[in-house]
């Protein structure tokens, strides 16, 4: 009896791992409540839910990503309205000086134009000199100038 009493809880461990192993790597096609024997439920028919006097109007997912400031890329937009643009030249002439943090925490970036020798200032959206900024990216500047627009690089 003291011989069988030794081995017994190891063995009750044993078989607990080992039904415990088969449960996890069985694989279970559908897990099925206790109470349902055996028949498949039948599938409600889907009911589109929409918010009083939504009038039925549903936005697309760029409209909605446009609220939180998400742009499409300039290529996929042009791929869009099926015209190719063309490509934009880049000013070598001008140079890309820095910029200079206002109070409102605004940047104004400064270029230099090396043909006139003369330096001029620009804020998003505004024009100096002829030259208007459009768009401050991480490794240019898309500017425009006289309806053209250009690229300048910053430093490197």
């Amino acid at each position: 009896m003291k011989r069988s009493s030794r081995w017994v809880p190891d063995f009750a461990l044993g078989a607990l791992v080992l039904a415990l192993a088969v449960l996890l790597v069985v694989p279970w096609r559908q897990r099925r409540s206790p109470g349902s024997a055996g028949g498949e439920e039948p599938v409600s028919p889907a009911v589109a839910v929409e918010p009083a006097g939504s009038g039925g109007q549903a936005a697309s997912p760029t409209q909605v990503a446009a609220l939180f400031g998400w742009r499409e890329p300039r290529a996929a937009l042009a791929a869009q309205t099926g015209a190719l643009a063309p490509p934009v030249e880049e000013a070598s002439w001008i140079q890309a000086i820095g910029y200079v943090v206002e109070q409102n925490a605004a940047r104004s970036y400064i270029f230099k134009d090396t043909r006139t020798r003369t330096v001029f200032s620009l804020k998003a959206g505004s024009a100096n000199k002829g030259w208007k900024l459009l768009e401050a990216r991480e490794r240019d500047f898309l500017l425009e100038f006289g309806g053209k627009p250009y690229i300048i690089k910053r430093k490197p």
